[in-house]
């Protein structure tokens, strides 16, 4: 008995293959052909013996390797974007660093504790002079507005002390 019916779309599956590779979407790859999702899923399980997805899983792999390889040129070009995305994805590299754990870098904002004691008077007195130089203000012009004598050195009035 002869088979009556529309003619079976023939897939080009060298296409499917090369789309499934640049990461298109099933709907993609089956508007590419100019067939239906369902379509392809039939073909797919009737010519690879497996679902679309499946097919798709290990088609884009190749996809995966010719991007890796395309980051690593930029990167080794110097793109300094594509250094940074590839150290936070491959290498546990973050913008900003936990905070519970500790690190040789310092970071803006944020004070680390000293041991101002083992200061002599005399190195106590110039990182006094560094203090206010940076904070802007002198124990002559900032005085008591800030709580404290003429004489607290302004670093004192705004909470830090000898043993920071």
């Amino acid at each position: 008995m002869a088979r009556t019916g529309r003619p079976r779309i023939e897939i080009d599956w060298q296409a499917v293959d090369v789309l499934c590779a640049h990461q298109c979407t099933q709907e993609e790859i089956a508007g590419n052909l100019g067939i239906s999702v369902d379509t392809l899923e039939r073909a797919t399980k009737r010519e690879k013996k497996q679902s679309f997805a499946e097919y798709f899983r290990t088609k884009r792999r190749v996809g995966f390797v010719s991007l890796r390889r395309k980051q690593l040129e930029l990167a080794e070009a110097g793109n300094v974007t594509m250094l940074i995305w590839l150290g936070k994805q491959y290498l546990g590299q973050k913008d900003k660093p936990d905070a519970d754990k500790p690190n040789e870098t310092t970071q803006p904002g944020k004070v680390s504790k000293c041991d101002l004691s083992i200061l002599t008077d005399e190195e106590l007195e110039e990182y006094t002079r560094i203090l206010e130089k940076i904070c802007g203000q002198s124990t002559e012009s900032s005085g008591e507005k800030h709580g404290g004598s003429p004489d607290t050195p302004a670093f004192q009035r705004k909470g830090v002390s000898r043993s920071v």
